[in-house]
This record gives C-alpha cells, structure tokens and sequence, in this order.
C-alpha cells in the first residue's frame, strides 16, 4: 500500500466518523444517483459506503471530487474540511469537478427549505403512515425507490413540489409551466445550471 492509499483510506475512515446516525440517512439520500439502491439499504454505515464508492471507482485516491461536493452540501463542515485538507495536504487536481447531479442538489436544497409540516402532508399525499418516516428525506428516498418521485416526470415533481412549499419550489427552479427549470432549459438550450 502507498502512502496515498493509506491516507485516503485514513481519509474514508475520518470522514465516516461524521456520518452517523441522522447523518447516514443524509449522506444515503445524496448517493442515491450514484449507487444501486441495494448498496445503499445494504450498506447501513458511512464506512461502508465510502469503502462502496471505492470499489466502484467513482473516487480514489486521487479522484475525491464527489467527496468533496457531498460534504459541500449536505455538510458539516468539519467533513468538508477533512476533505480539503486531504486534497491540499495530497496536492490533488481536479476537485472542480462536480460528482453529484444538478437535480440532486436542487432536491436537497428543496427538501432543506420545505415549510413546516411538509413530512406530515408528503405522507398524506402518498399515503406512506404506514412507514413512520421521522424525516423528510426519508420519506423522499422511498418516493424515489418506488419511482413516485422522478426527475423524469415533471408534473411528479411539480405535485411533490407543492407539498412542500413556495422556498422549496424555489429551489427546485420550478418555472410558471410547472416544469423544472433544467427542462425548461434543455427544450430552449438558452441557459445552464449547476
């Protein structure tokens, strides 16, 4: 083993000491583009996800860029901040690049700005009591998982959308046709979002 090797699986190692408990859940929902649903539900620590993204290739140890942008959204910082030091400390290039998807992102800012009491009405709408979710992102990966909510099926996003609020739709860039605004730019190829 390299001392590259080394300090990157001291890096995955750190990094999954902040990824307990609600964090898990968190760091599930942002790697659902990225890992088979199995992988997720079959991988119930930080550890193991990280270790999962490993073996698939998708980072190594010169390849952290998606490490990088999770901990840059969903947080803390002090996960951020174990990474940049990685990445400083190792003088790895090309950590501009983004590993999550813009709809990713959009849904995770979305859910994070979801008024009060949006879990209760996400439950009535898609009649899920019978989970007993505690959050909403919970409730949002088993939406997805049963394909209830895809970022294929606009008019399914814009319904799960009004759920959750105006700041929500906001974040989602919901456009006066209903419609995302990455479709609306895709059919127009007039404009890009990260």
């Amino acid at each position: 083993m390299t001392d590259l090797e080394d300090k990157f699986r001291n890096l995955k190692y750190k990094l999954s000491k902040k990824y307990d408990g609600k964090n898990l859940n968190v760091l599930i929902f942002s790697l659902t583009d990225i890992l088979p649903h199995a992988d997720l539900t079959d991988n119930s620590t930080g550890q193991a996800l990280f270790n999962k993204l490993d073996e698939t290739g998708v980072i190594s140890p010169k390849n952290v860029s998606l490490l990088l942008d999770i901990t840059r959204l969903i947080g803390p910082k002090a996960a951020e901040n174990i990474v940049r030091k990685y990445i400083d400390d190792n003088k790895i290039q090309n950590t501009d690049q983004s590993g999550l998807s813009s709809y990713r992102k959009q849904l995770f800012r979305a859910v994070k700005q979801a008024k009060e009491g949006a879990l209760q009405s996400v439950n009535d709408y898609y009649n899920l009591g019978k989970y007993e979710f505690k959050t909403l992102l919970d409730a949002v990966f088993h939406l997805e998982t049963e394909l209830l909510l895809t970022e294929e099926d606009p008019d399914k996003l814009m319904a799960f959308s009004q759920l959750l609020g105006k700041r929500a739709q906001k974040e989602l860039g919901l456009s006066s046709t209903g419609r995302p605004m990455y479709f609306v730019c895709i059919i127009n190829k007039k404009c890009k979002l990260a």
